[in-house]
């Protein structure tokens, strides 16, 4: 019998143009309902604007819906203080972004170990190796990102997001950056980790090709999902 991991709940986000009660509003979300299995890869597509990313934030606790609720298990992640949601991000969530977000001054290796040392945690060297092997990047480990194919950068925000072994990896336009063998390869590596080490993972993505392997699809127009 299939678990549920996340169900939101009638989740809206309003933005104010300047923060005034007067202001322009701009519904990003509009009463999304929405459930996510565990151990399933879902695409989330849609056109830009469409909220996709605006979602997945809230999935992730990065940011706050203005009203509804989001239940990862048993908890209401809504009702966490801003330290328990920081704790929450760190334990169970992974993030891979479509600007790969490596620091230039850091080493692939160095890159890798961050999650560790933002938990204040000795980073396990093994773990990192392992994880490295795995998606071809241990002969790079020592160079920077400047010294990176585009593939391969994202490859190591890859190893980055997957290092403290999360429950949920949260995928924002993983190919946008890519060509279309790298994006089939990283599309790859990412049902192998599910695979390897039962994840969950969530993909935001406007290619209607790399949607297409998902095991579940979420189409969105104008805040809310249609399909």
């Amino acid at each position: 019998m299939e678990q549920r991991l996340i169900y939101a709940e009638q989740i809206s986000k309003i933005y104010k143009s300047n923060g005034r009660k007067n202001a322009a509003e701009t519904k990003a979300l509009d009463a999304v309902d929405l459930e996510i299995w565990k151990g399933e890869i879902l695409a989330i597509t849609g056109a830009s604007g469409s909220g996709k990313s605006t979602l997945l934030h809230m999935l992730g606790g990065i940011d706050t819906p203005s009203s509804g609720r989001i239940y990862y298990g048993e908890e209401d992640i809504t009702k966490f203080s801003d330290k328990r949601l920081s704790e929450f991000r760190r334990e169970k969530i992974g993030f891979v972004f479509q600007s790969f977000q490596l620091l230039p001054e850091l080493t692939v290796e160095q890159n890798v170990m961050l999650p560790w040392k933002l938990q204040h945690q000795k980073p396990d060297k093994k773990d990192i190796e392992t994880i490295l092997r795995e998606l071809g990047m241990e002969e790079k480990k020592e160079a920077y990102p400047e010294q990176l194919s585009g593939g391969q950068q994202q490859r190591t925000a890859i190893a980055r997001a997957l290092v403290h072994q999360p429950d949920l990896l949260l995928c924002d336009e993983p190919t946008g950056n890519l060509d279309y063998q790298n994006g089939q390869e990283v599309m790859k590596l990412l049902f192998l980790s599910r695979e390897k080490r039962k994840q969950t993972i969530v993909i935001v993505t406007h290619d209607e090709k790399i949607a297409g392997m998902a095991d579940r699809i979420y189409k969105m127009r104008d805040g809310k999902i249609i399909q």
